[in-house]
């Protein structure tokens, strides 16, 4: 699924709360996005060597509000 101009996330693995894939324009992963227990919400865990533009991390923050919610 497109995720803002420049990133792609793709749900991975089989557990109860699902994990997500974030990957670049070029199929890159760039970070994932896991659930948080001791928060109890999704957080957006980045690849040490991402940079990120304000309105990527807007994106980021939108889709993880959004499956908390779900």
């Amino acid at each position: 699924m497109k995720l803002g101009k420049h990133m792609h996330v793709h749900p991975v693995g089989t557990d109860r709360k699902e994990t997500y894939v974030v990957e670049d324009s070029k199929g890159r992963a760039i970070g994932y996005i896991e659930w948080y227990a001791r928060w109890r919400q999704y957080v957006f865990n980045a690849e040490s060597d991402a940079i990120f533009s304000h309105d990527c991390l807007s994106d980021l923050s939108t889709f993880c509000k959004q499956i908390s919610k779900a």
